[in-house]
């Protein structure tokens, strides 16, 4: 149909045949209609994959630096009137209560685990962040790093001796 169209607009003189006056599509506007969707799917799938990359390197930025400000929160709170500190450890990070991570209260212990998409690198004084009960001045500074080896995406989040937890 398309294409008997197309013809009457490039050369009005044609005379359709009694086929043309069928409704409906050709197998050939099909296939093309679908090899049109096939190469947009084509084009457009690294850039979903590049996305969403992006988007989870960024979604566990947002969850580290919460998790640090959470826990200077509670150590400035006192709650239950104890220090409370962030263990981490290959691609886990572990929310504690106690002085440090060998004297934490067990029961209060909350773990966090990183995507294994991702490579963070800790760049800390210590791999334990203690933050202190009343004040919340953190035990260990530095930086976090966390990458993809798969694209270039990359953020860092820093924690200085006053307990401020920025990112880039």
């Amino acid at each position: 149909m398309f294409f008997a169209k197309l013809i009457r607009i490039i050369n009005p003189e044609h005379v359709p045949s009694k086929q043309s006056n069928f409704l409906g599509f050709s197998i050939i506007e099909v296939l093309i209609v679908v090899a049109i969707f096939i190469i947009l799917s084509a084009i457009s799938l690294p850039f979903y994959n590049n996305l969403n990359i992006e988007l989870l390197v960024d979604k566990t930025r947002t969850d580290i630096v919460q998790t640090l400000r959470l826990i200077k929160i509670k150590s400035e709170s006192r709650v239950n009137n104890s220090a409370h500190g962030v263990y981490f450890d290959a691609n886990t990070m572990t929310l504690y209560q106690g002085s440090s991570y060998e004297q934490r209260n067990n029961d209060y212990d909350q773990e966090f685990l990183i995507d294994d998409v991702l490579l963070v690198n800790y760049n800390l004084s210590s791999s334990d962040i203690n933050f202190s009960k009343g004040l919340g001045l953190p035990s260990a500074t530095g930086t976090i790093q966390i990458l993809s080896d798969l694209i270039d995406a990359a953020t860092t989040i820093s924690i200085n001796n006053l307990g401020v937890i920025d990112f880039d």
